[in-house]
């Protein structure tokens, strides 16, 4: 009966360990405004905040490890077809931090795995 609970980049880390990493020991998953699709919005320089996000995260286009290494830990990017715990998110359309696709388009991955 364990749950999780995330925001912002803390959701990356929710995410990645409830859903991808340990699914089956948790039986709720709620994510605030979480970060999902990390490396694609750091492959993308244009992206809002990409270059202080570089400075968390590294930049995935000047280092293959850092793109391998990213690759590993993004939500996104580890989701695949398996039993999923509940899952709630909560998204915003106005922070420029975590952009409102990144959401949407994991939401939409998650349900085809579902």
């Amino acid at each position: 009966m364990l749950a999780a609970k995330g925001s912002s980049a803390g959701g990356t880390l929710v995410a990645q360990t409830c859903l991808n990493m340990r699914p089956e020991l948790f039986k709720a998953c709620v994510l605030e405004v979480p970060f999902l699709d990390i490396l694609t919005c750091l492959l993308d320089s244009k992206q809002p905040l990409a270059m202080t996000d570089y400075l968390e995260f590294g930049n995935p286009v000047q280092s293959k490890e850092i793109y391998e290494s990213i690759l590993s830990y993004s939500p996104y990017d580890n989701l695949s077809q398996k039993e999923y715990p509940a899952v709630f998110i909560q998204m915003s359309l106005n922070d420029p931090r975590v952009p409102a696709w990144g959401t949407l388009k994991f939401i939409e991955k998650l349900r085809d795995f579902a």
